[in-house]
């Protein structure tokens, strides 16, 4: 049950945004499947934490995100190892086999786009609660997520800290920078050694050869 405080305001209009732009040739990284065609696509349907809240109500969606990080070991947390490792002391084993159905696509943004900013004060500002951006439960960040499409201001996503790591990471909305995103290389994560050696030091992780 969500609390009433917690909750957008009906009135998407009446939600005060705290903004931050993004400029051209600004560079982010996202980890997609190898056997995916497309580096852009999206996870049609998939309750993320920005998706369209109407997926909870079992309603069609009005838009898709597709999400982005700034740097290689928020994508890699935030996407392969999340919290697979929680509760073990040890290094955590990580067979090359299971990294090689990973490629990392890196992309330059085109033209300069608005985002919501929830990496600082944001959130407070906009009485936004923290579970919003770094609940494991990801029910509030979709309702707030709704929110902020639906502003008439039109904001091209969302702009967040990584609740794993609190690197920032983004979330844009698929149809509006359709235009936007340049996509500047995508190859496996063995071909990012020097990234994939430091986010390997950072998470205490090992890898074996299967």
């Amino acid at each position: 049950m969500i609390a009433p405080k917690d909750r957008p305001p009906a009135d998407p209009e009446s939600l005060v945004l705290v903004t931050r732009r993004l400029d051209p040739g600004d560079t982010w990284l996202r980890f997609v499947r190898a056997i995916h065609p497309d580096p852009l696509g999206v996870g049609h349907g998939a309750k993320s934490r920005f998706a369209d809240s109407a997926l909870d109500r079992g309603e069609l969606v009005a838009f898709e995100p597709v999400y982005f990080a700034s740097t290689f070991r928020a994508a890699f947390v935030e996407t392969v190892l999340r919290d697979a490792a929680n509760g073990k002391p040890s290094d955590w084993p990580m067979a090359e086999s299971e990294l090689s159905r990973w490629t990392c696509v890196q992309v330059a943004v085109t033209r300069p786009l608005v985002a919501v900013n929830l990496t600082g004060p944001g959130p407070v500002r906009m009485r936004m609660p923290s579970d919003a951006a770094r609940a494991r439960d990801q029910t509030l960040g979709r309702l707030w997520s709704s929110t902020i499409h639906a502003h008439p201001a039109r904001v091209d996503g969302i702009l967040y800290p990584s609740r794993l790591v609190g690197d920032e990471c983004l979330c844009l909305y698929a149809s509006r920078v359709i235009d936007a995103v340049q996509v500047m290389r995508r190859d496996g994560l063995l071909n990012w050694p020097g990234d994939l050696a430091d986010a390997f030091h950072a998470f205490g992780i090992v890898l074996i050869g299967l």
